[in-house]
């Protein structure tokens, strides 16, 4: 029996991804954004990790990502672990896609992860002005797949070839 070495791979990569979306986050927090990847951070674990190891993998990615906000930690858990559902229902269509389709799916999905996320965080008064800020922070996120998501895909990519497995064995086309 071969050992699996995606789900470590894919784990370590989201760590780095958190890290660095936490340090750009805490730079334009001055100026009021907010950057949520949580649809590129489940879906390559989603593509190419079965559930047995894919669901422990993306509630741990939420765990990490939710360490800060330690009080609210069960919507990241269900936006984690949805997000995963979500691509590993369509898993079979998302692997036919090309680089730019795949993105654009992954904003979609992405965008409505955020609005879930939020709407399980969102304060009790004063909804207006923090569904404004979502939706910005939303459309933000949204453009910013398109160059970090080419990037983290490449990364995790370049990674499995560089443990011996071949990613596009069971991955959407480049």
């Amino acid at each position: 029996m071969e050992l699996d070495l995606r789900w470590p791979l894919f784990f370590f990569a989201n760590l780095l991804l958190i890290a660095l979306l936490r340090l750009v986050n805490d730079t334009v927090s001055l100026y009021g954004f907010y950057f949520c990847l949580p649809g590129l951070l489940t879906l390559l674990p989603a593509l190419h990790v079965p559930p047995r190891w894919g669901i422990p993998l993306c509630l741990a990615t939420a765990l990490f990502y939710a360490a800060p906000y330690s009080e609210k930690i069960a919507p990241f858990l269900v936006v984690y672990g949805l997000g995963y559902v979500i691509f590993r229902q369509f898993s079979s269509q998302l692997r036919r896609f090309r680089r730019f389709q795949l993105l654009t799916a992954l904003a979609a999905a992405n965008t409505l992860l955020i609005l879930i996320q939020s709407a399980l965080l969102s304060p009790e008064v004063g909804i207006l002005p923090y569904m404004q800020r979502v939706m910005v922070d939303a459309m933000l996120s949204a453009i910013l797949i398109y160059p970090v998501g080419s990037w983290f895909i490449d990364l995790q990519y370049g990674a499995m070839q560089l443990f011996g497995t071949d990613p596009r064995a069971d991955a959407p086309p480049q």
